[in-house]
């Protein structure tokens, strides 16, 4: 990121979301198993599937990657030191060993909160990835990365994150973290400058189901929490001028692209199948 430098030497100075805990020189290792989330059945009423999940640890200076099928992960990481962990779902289905790579991954930053992974929290730990990925493209040292993430309050985004869920649910609408602006949230940063506005999906509107898919018996988002709310209003959550994905039936994805009520266009196109190697 062409501003994260600044980032990390005023982040400090103008954040609003500043933790003012001391950073922790303690190199103790400590051994932690995280829960992952239950993923809904909604496909299991017309085909079967096995249920693998992609797992991405990462932290100043430590990343690794791998598939796992059990319910938990070990990770041994250094105490009080700030990582992240993403659990994104891979679908095999069971007639023709197809896998299908769809979904947004849970996540969970440590040490801010629990041990469980959560669908809500996939978006903040794919922020701190991200920053982290920015701040070795620009050559720092990963001392100042760390210094940088345990600088930054994330106990108060993720709150902030579930309090914008919770707000939306009370009035019968919905809040998906994906479709903020990540790229301007990331820019904003990377000036030292935060604010909970930056939180606010632009041009969110809820629709009806589109009539080219209203025989469909499942929509589903790439967001999981989101289709309960599909399920319950038969409304979508989209975003203007955008294309917003959705897996139909099992059979392929409809690109929804929404200008105004009167102009809402649905293109179809085949599913992404992805080449899964355990």
């Amino acid at each position: 990121m062409k501003h994260f430098l600044y980032f990390l030497l005023f982040f400090s100075f103008c954040s609003s979301l500043i933790c003012c805990k001391n950073i922790s020189s303690n190199l103790e290792k400590e051994t932690i198993y995280f829960s992952l989330p239950t993923f809904p059945t909604e496909l299991e009423d017309e085909q079967t599937f096995d249920l693998t999940w992609q797992i991405e640890i990462f932290s100043a200076d430590f990343s690794d990657s791998f598939y796992t099928t059990e319910n938990t992960v070990k990770c041994s990481v250094k105490k009080n030191v700030p990582f992240g962990i993403l659990a994104t779902p891979i679908i095999t289905f069971s007639n023709n060993n197809k896998s299908l790579l769809f979904y947004k991954p849970a996540g969970k930053i440590y040490p801010y909160s629990d041990f469980s992974l959560s669908w809500e929290e996939g978006f903040c730990a794919s922020l701190m990835k991200q920053l982290i990925l920015n701040g070795k493209e620009n050559c720092l040292d990963s001392a100042y990365i760390e210094r940088f993430l345990s600088s930054f309050n994330w106990k108060k985004l993720t709150e902030t994150i579930h309090s914008k869920i919770e707000e939306k649910a009370n009035n019968n609408s919905f809040f998906n973290p994906w479709q903020i602006d990540c790229t301007s949230l990331l820019d904003e940063l990377s000036y030292g400058q935060f604010s909970a506005t930056l939180l606010n999906p632009k041009s969110v509107y809820h629709i009806e189901i589109p009539k080219p898919l209203e025989t469909n018996k499942k929509i589903l988002s790439s967001y999981v929490p989101e289709n309960i709310f599909i399920n319950k209003s038969k409304k979508l959550t989209v975003q203007k001028d955008c294309l917003n994905s959705y897996l139909i039936d099992n059979n392929f994805l409809a690109l929804v692209s929404y200008s105004s009520a009167k102009k809402i266009s649905v293109t179809k196109v085949s599913l992404p199948i992805y080449n899964l190697e355990l």
